[in-house]
Parts: C-alpha cells; sequence; structure tokens
C-alpha cells in the first residue's frame, strides 16, 4: 500500500510539474482553458491536454501566419479571427505524417490523431463560447449556436452564503485546511466580489494590494494593467490572511499574495481545485463548481445593477460584446417594457 502511494504521489508530482512548465510556455487565454478543464477531468487528462495544445502551438509558430510573428507565449488571440478550415485540416495532415522537433517523424494512428484533435476542438469551443473569437473553423459553427448549447451558470445569494459557510466549517473539520481558511475565503471571495481570473489571482503579488484604497493592481492578458476595487468585506478577510496565514509559509522575500501548503506560489491548478472541493461540500447539485462560475455570477449581479456594459467589460477584462453573456432578461421585466412609453421624457 506504500509503495502504490509512494508511486502515485510521484506521479501526481510529474503532472504537476509538467503543467507547470507547459503553463509558462502558452498565451495567458491558452493557460486559462486548461484551468477551466480542472473542474471536469483528472490531473493526468489535463496534463495531456496542456501538451497536445502546446504541440498545436509550435505547428502554428512553425509554420503558418501570422503566428510566426510571435513568440508562443505572446501569440494575440486575435490571430485566430481569420483562421482558416484549411489550417486545421493541415495540423490533421501534420499529425499523420510530419516531423517533430527533433527531427523524427510523429506516425500517429488514426486513434491517436483523434484524441489528439479533441483537446484542439475543446480549446475553440471555449475560446468562442466567451467571446474571444467569432467562429470555430473546427465545428463551421457560429458563436450564438454554441451558446444555445451551454447551460450558464449563476450563483444565488443563498448559494453564495452556503458556499462560504461551508469554507468556515471545513477549517474546523479537516486538519490543514484549518491553517487556509482565510486564504481559501479571500480566493473566493475575490472572484465573487470583484470578478477576476483564475490565472490574475495566481499572478498577484503582495504588494499588488491597496488597502488604503481597497484595490488590487491586476495585469491582464493583454499586458494591460487594471485596478480593480473591493468592499470591506474582502478587506477584512485579505487583512486576516495576510496577518494570519501568509507568515505561516512565507519564505524570505517571497512576494506572492497566495501561498500554497508547499510555502510557493499558489498555482491556477490549485485554486481551481480548491474551489471544486469546496463546491462538492457545499453545493453538491451544482456538481462542478468552478471559478468561471463565480466570476460569472459576478459578471451579471453587476451587470443587473448598473446596467452599464461598458463598466462590467472594464471590470471583467473582456470585450464590449462578451457583456450580452451576462444579461439575463425575465418575463417581468419584458411586463414592465410594455408599459413604457419611450417617447416621453
Amino acid at each position: 500500500m506504500a509503495d502504490n502511494q509512494d508511486y502515485s504521489h510521484k506521479k501526481l508530482n510529474t503532472h504537476i510539474a509538467k503543467l507547470h512548465e507547459i503553463e509558462n510556455l502558452l498565451p495567458a487565454y491558452a493557460v486559462d482553458f486548461i484551468y477551466y478543464k480542472a473542474s471536469s477531468c483528472k490531473l493526468s487528462t489535463m496534463a495531456r491536454y496542456a501538451a497536445d495544445i502546446l504541440e498545436f502551438f509550435i505547428y502554428l509558430h512553425d509554420y503558418h501566419y501570422p503566428f510566426n510573428q510571435y513568440e508562443i507565449v505572446s501569440i494575440p488571440i486575435e490571430a485566430f479571427d481569420h483562421f482558416p478550415s484549411s489550417l486545421f485540416q493541415s495540423y490533421k495532415k501534420h499529425l499523420e505524417s510530419g516531423l517533430r522537433a527533433d527531427g523524427t517523424p510523429l506516425k500517429n494512428s488514426e486513434t491517436t490523431i483523434k484524441s489528439r484533435i479533441i483537446p484542439i476542438k475543446a480549446f475553440f469551443s471555449y475560446e468562442l463560447s466567451r467571446g474571444h473569437i467569432g467562429t470555430v473553423p473546427v465545428f463551421n459553427t457560429k458563436r450564438n449556436e454554441l451558446e444555445k448549447a451551454e447551460e450558464r451558470k449563476c450563483l444565488s445569494p443563498e448559494e453564495i452564503s452556503v458556499l462560504l459557510h461551508a469554507v468556515d466549517i471545513y477549517s474546523q473539520t479537516r486538519g490543514f485546511s484549518s491553517k487556509t481558511k482565510y486564504r481559501d475565503k479571500s480566493i473566493i471571495m475575490l472572484l465573487l466580489h470583484v470578478g477576476m481570473k483564475v490565472s490574475e489571482l495566481a499572478a498577484l503579488n503582495i504588494d499588488d494590494v491597496d488597502f488604503e484604497n481597497s484595490s488590487v493592481c491586476v495585469l491582464r492578458k493583454d499586458g494591460t494593467v487594471s485596478f480593480l476595487y473591493f468592499n470591506n468585506d474582502v478587506k477584512e478577510v485579505l487583512l486576516q490572511y495576510i496577518l494570519l496565514e501568509r507568515p505561516v509559509y512565507l519564505i524570505d522575500d517571497e512576494r506572492a499574495l497566495f501561498l500554497s501548503n508547499q510555502k510557493k506560489r499558489m498555482q491556477g491548478i490549485s485554486i481551481h481545485e480548491m474551489i471544486k472541493r469546496y463546491g462538492k461540500i457545499a453545493l453538491p447539485h451544482c456538481k462542478n463548481l468552478t471559478a468561471s462560475m463565480l466570476r460569472r455570477t459576478y459578471g451579471t449581479r453587476l451587470y443587473s445593477i448598473t446596467q452599464d456594459a461598458d463598466i462590467v467589460s472594464r471590470v471583467l477584462g473582456v470585450k464590449i460584446n462578451t457583456i450580452k453573456n451576462y444579461m439575463k432578461t425575465n418575463e417581468n421585466d419584458l411586463t414592465h417594457i410594455g408599459n413604457l412609453n419611450v417617447y416621453e421624457d
């Protein structure tokens, strides 16, 4: 039993190391996709997805314009706006009879090619559903067709309360988690009250937090910097984490805001796993609680209060045409509109 546990532990560490290595080579939006898969697959599957996505980007960079004009990590999402379906077919041929980086032939079987295409299709589907691209050459479909198939889930105020309460309860019933209660709660509240992406959360440093102005400095995927503001509830939990928990895990001059049990910067994969763990305890009916679900909840609530698509766009760091995903209309809204005279001052 001990040998099996040691083997599993080594295998797990190998997958994590591989994911971290690939994460540093891919653009931020591709990394976000890999983190997204954490909610629905095993770590080994995530590692395979990440490797297949990286190989796809290497192929684009080596053989096709405009991808060859950038370093792989800097390829903008806009480069896919004019992605022809023929290019995707050429990638399949490359998998059939192309060469690896070291010059050796690939010689993939038909079954292997199909399995390696699945992550690419999932990647395009993910980017399309979030409004980052306008068409999917893999499926030759439009965004609105895909959106009909994807149920967008937001949490209710009651579910949010249950989730946050679960962090307190879980910390009292599980050993090591009692030392990360405020860290975990800070992360969840930043997603729910600020709408940050997991990659942005993981990249935060301690000096990015300004308690005087109740703000965090966030580096967006396009390289721009945004200041996002939080309320007193978030401020209180963040202070508790920084004063009470973070020093326990701090080594030397580590600048990362959120530290893992290994006393290193907490990675996006770990954040996703943590959220999924609390989701299973507090909201089992949600199947897989994801960071995207928390962020979507914030975006939807923010739009319902402000009715300002520009504000939501700037806060979430998304394109203005993506904001329609956060707009909800119910029958009461339509009834109210029927009673309006739009020509009255």
